[in-house]
């Protein structure tokens, strides 16, 4: 037996005492849930708590809620004389409920009904092999708790005039819609490009700027050869040429810049004495004493192994 079937008859039995008392009733269920109900009205209301460390869960104010009758239980914190962490479980269905009167039809491999009242349809299917079954209430699926629930009070679906009327304002909706007549977005305006700044006026360089421009190109210079000794690429005579021009036609600004950045800021250390070592090669061999550079001996062949030879041959 499912546990909403042991709550109903004794929820039913509080909110009965409840109307009769005026009051709200508290009973311990034996879980050790505490439950009091009181009736306003029309209007059920559920406080549930424990003594315990821990509190009610949202699944158990969902099944006290469902087995109080509530289609839609919502629950939120409550404060009350007998605990500060209670909750208070209200129906949160704010359509209209009808108590159903089913007829029953088979359907292919299950069964269907229509409420008599409301027109609240629900419908059991099983799947080929039997071992899943589908339920749905006015077309949604639903858990089996809530089914059992909604068969005998739920959601009311729509009556046969509501039907028909929804019928008759589909058929006078047109087919093809009309098209919808678009206003012309205007183009956005032209982007403004930024003023230039004011150019420098070039003048004749001063005696410790053209100093400044020979050392920094020099340094540049270097480093172009040291990536020409090692790249073919930057050994093609178009590129040294590209990059002379540029070098010449360069501001003094573009030139710091240019020695500044972090590429020739690390490839200088390296670059400044692979250049020099490669242009002072010949130099500096010529300038070494003979026993430096001795001439390569030549590994003579062993008696052995050419008395070998000459008995295989």
């Amino acid at each position: 037996m499912r546990l909403t079937d042991t709550l109903r008859p004794l929820l039913e039995e509080l909110f009965t005492t409840s109307a009769d008392l005026a009051a709200g009733v508290h009973r311990k269920l034996p879980g050790g849930l505490h439950v009091k109900a009181a009736v306003k009205g029309e209007r059920r209301m559920l406080i549930v708590w424990r003594t315990a460390d821990r509190l009610p869960s949202a699944r158990e104010c969902e099944v006290v809620g469902a087995a109080a009758g509530m289609i839609t239980p919502t629950f939120r914190s409550w404060q009350c004389r007998e605990s500060q962490d209670a909750f208070l479980v209200t129906e949160g269905f704010k359509g209209q409920a009808c108590t159903h009167d089913w007829n029953t039809a088979p359907v292919d491999g299950g069964h269907a009904s229509t409420c008599g009242h409301c027109g609240a349809t629900w419908e059991r299917t099983q799947s080929s092999r039997a071992k899943t079954e589908r339920l749905r209430y006015n077309g949604e699926k639903v858990s089996p708790a809530r089914f059992a629930q909604f068969l005998e009070r739920g959601p009311a679906g729509e009556s046969p005039a509501e039907q028909a009327a929804a019928v008759v304002l589909a058929a006078q909706e047109p087919l093809w819609a009309a098209p919808e007549v678009q206003t012309p977005v205007p183009p956005p305006p032209p982007r403004q490009r930024p003023p230039r700044k004011a150019a420098r006026p070039s003048g004749p360089e001063t005696p410790a700027e053209q100093a400044e421009r020979a050392r920094l190109t020099g340094l540049l210079t270097c480093i172009t050869f040291w990536s020409a000794c090692w790249s073919p690429w930057f050994r093609r005579a178009v590129t040294i040429d590209m990059r002379r021009a540029t070098l010449r036609g360069s501001t003094l600004g573009e030139l710091r810049d240019e020695v500044r950045s972090v590429y020739v800021r690390r490839t200088l250390p390296y670059a400044v004495p692979y250049v020099l070592l490669a242009c002072r090669w010949q130099h500096m061999t010529r300038a070494l004493p003979e026993h430096a550079t001795p001439i390569p001996k030549t590994r003579q062949k062993s008696a052995r192994v050419a008395g070998t030879r000459k008995a295989a041959a």
